[in-house]
């Protein structure tokens, strides 16, 4: 996939990683986290989260979100995680080390604010038989200073990280006008791309995605106060843009869901070209929210506003999230 389209996914995981993590030491027990295959040691108090891949604590605030991608994936991956890539996200590095497993991985340890509050941010990267798996764990850093989570308990779960046979659960939401797009993968569990070919990575051809949708819940049910606000700055948070533009903003309501609708566009740092960026915020009853993005080339953008405007209107949630 092109630079741009890579940042814009990467964008969808730096979500994730910004999630409440808080965990204090507990009786651990093997367990797997739903539509994955990986298997983790985690303490008793963490639940399997319905609302992403990977564990949580909601009364603590604690999560530990899990991606899986290609086995060839890993060296992009690795790359994504150097002192001036996490800087790029606002992540602050603080240390690569071994994590003491057999295959080959690297550890990261790293800090962030988050929300006005700091945390402690550990990933882990490793290779399994046939994919590439993605680790994180965030923890407010008082947590850790208070000792009610030890390092060593964090890295202990991500040590013990393998694989199995996926859990299916079932899905959160339906997109039922794909027009020319085909499904291309999950991100984060729950998460759902789309681009023209079904498939995130360049083809044997070489030929890169031009455009991806993209579909995601919120990784857990807090309240949004100001949905217009929100949208406008999760759109702003897409890594590797600039010049960023908002054409329209409006307030919709689509799946029964009232939110907001932003186009704009971005210039592309690292290939210089003018995108199209389409998000659609909605926002559940009770808390929590669904992100729709879209983006492409802008010298396309009429023809592909269209296809990301139908898919977004087809979209519908499918049950209540617990």
């Amino acid at each position: 996939m092109s630079s741009s389209i890579r940042g814009f996914v990467r964008a969808f995981l730096a979500a994730a990683f910004l999630l409440n993590a808080a965990a204090p030491a507990a009786r651990a027990d093997v367990r797997q986290a739903n539509n994955s295959r990986v298997l983790l040691d985690v303490p008793a108090n963490f639940a399997v989260s319905t609302r992403f891949a990977g564990f949580q604590d909601d009364k603590l605030g604690a999560s530990i979100v899990v991606n899986e991608f290609p086995l060839e994936a890993y060296e992009a991956i690795e790359r994504g995680f150097t002192p001036e890539a996490l800087q790029q996200k606002g992540i602050v590095f603080v240390s690569r080390s071994p994590l003491g497993r057999d295959d080959p991985h690297l550890y990261i340890r790293a800090r962030q604010n988050a929300g006005g509050q700091p945390f402690e941010k550990y990933f882990a990267v490793f290779k399994a038989s046939d994919a590439t798996v993605l680790l994180s764990a965030n923890v407010p850093q008082h947590v850790i200073e208070r000792g009610e989570l030890k390092h060593d308990t964090v890295e202990a779960m991500l040590r013990s990280a393998k694989l199995a046979a996926a859990i299916a659960t079932k899905p959160l939401f339906v997109v039922s006008q794909l027009g020319r797009f085909k499904p291309a993968g999950r991100l984060a569990g729950t998460a759902e791309a789309y681009t023209l070919s079904g498939r995130l990575a360049p083809g044997a051809d070489g030929i890169k995605e031009p455009a991806i949708f993209i579909v995601a819940p919120a990784l857990d049910k807090r309240p949004i106060a100001d949905p217009a606000e929100f949208a406008e700055r999760a759109l702003r948070s897409t890594p590797g843009v600039t010049e960023f533009a908002i054409i329209k903003k409006e307030a919709v309501t689509i799946g029964g869901l009232k939110g907001i609708e932003i186009e704009a566009t971005a210039i592309a740092k690292d290939e210089d070209k003018k995108l199209l960026l389409y998000q659609v915020v909605l926002v559940e009853d009770g808390g929590g929210y669904f992100r729709l993005l879209g983006t492409a080339p802008a010298r396309d953008g009429e023809a592909f506003l269209a296809d990301f405007r139908a898919m977004a209107n087809s979209f519908a949630p499918i049950r209540a999230r617990q």
